[in-house]
């Protein structure tokens, strides 16, 4: 997301390669909207919270959501969302934002929370599931963490949800991360159950399964101590895991759990959230110094972190 004049613009674009998906709020009319864009392998998608800041009560609260299938810009559908438009989750609470995933779009709601199954093409409902919160596209559905228990749960289009991985007594799962390339590991932090600073954080692994019942946990790395987020912003790409620590630092950590880097942010710069990590980078959203929404990208090469350190050791 970036503010430019009156307006502000979210933008999906590979790295190095010109944009393929734009979407601008004119921020100087009467009407505020604060845009969340999303791509997976079904399409691009993006919510829009609309204010109508006491100005045009008739679009307060709602949400503008738009989506299109991969190759196929003229097949941009949109609809704007009241309360109850998109199941019971929605008749009391709000749409917080989209994730994309293989085969489908999945919104997430607040008061109370759910996530619910879309269609990325039409935007139609395909299956009412008011349950979790924090979705994550993968192959055959999304995972997603169930708020008042702390699980990793399975949600798939065309079915009810299952619990994937449940955390060890005593903990609560604060964040989960799917491998984006591989697609054949998921990586979760479980943190002290009923300490909003998530201390005694703890990194976990798995490959992925579409079976709860084949998952195999394995202990990577007790993680240093967060600044009250619990890790619930991290990318898990190639095996390699890029995680925000605090506002100046994030850190790296292979999955084999042999190495890992610490990421300074720059002077004046506060990280906001991790975009992407592989071989030779890391990429985080960052703010200036104090800030907490995002401004501007930045890209660390691999080679420019030094030696590697033991995981254990940050």
């Amino acid at each position: 997301m970036k503010q430019h004049g009156s307006y502000a613009i979210a933008i999906v674009q590979p790295f190095d390669e010109p944009a393929i998906f734009v979407a601008a709020a004119d921020t100087s009319a009467n009407v505020s909207c604060t845009l969340h864009p999303a791509v997976g392998e079904a399409g691009v998608a993006a919510t829009g919270s609309i204010d109508g800041e006491g100005r045009d009560r008739a679009l307060d609260g709602k949400t503008l959501i738009v989506g299109m299938p991969w190759g196929k810009p003229s097949a941009l559908t949109s609809r704007l969302a009241g309360h109850g438009d998109y199941g019971a989750a929605t008749a009391e609470g709000s749409i917080e934002r989209v994730v994309v995933g293989k085969a489908s779009a999945y919104l997430e709601t607040l008061g109370p929370t759910a996530v619910q199954p879309i269609d990325v093409t039409t935007l139609d409902i395909k299956l009412a599931i008011d349950h979790d919160r924090r979705a994550l596209g993968v192959d055959d559905g999304a995972l997603a963490i169930h708020a008042e228990i702390g699980s990793v749960d399975i949600v798939r289009p065309e079915g009810p949800y299952s619990r994937w991985v449940a955390p060890a007594s005593g903990k609560t799962i604060s964040a989960v991360a799917f491998d984006q390339t591989r697609h054949d590991a998921v990586a979760w932090l479980e943190a002290n159950a009923g300490d909003p600073t998530y201390r005694g954080t703890t990194l976990w692994a798995s490959p992925y399964t579409k079976d709860p019942a084949a998952v195999a946990r394995r202990r990577v790395v007790d993680v240093p101590e967060m600044t009250g987020s619990g890790g619930r912003a991290m990318v898990l790409n190639a095996g390699v895991l890029l995680i925000r620590l605090d506002a100046s630092r994030a850190a790296i950590y292979e999955l084999g759990g042999e190495h890992a880097w610490l990421v300074r942010a720059e002077e004046g710069d506060a990280f906001i959230d991790p975009l992407w990590v592989d071989e030779n980078e890391a990429v985080l959203a960052t703010a200036k110094s104090g800030g907490t929404e995002a401004t501007s990208v930045v890209r660390f090469a691999r080679a420019s972190l030094g030696a590697s350190v033991a995981p254990s050791s940050l």
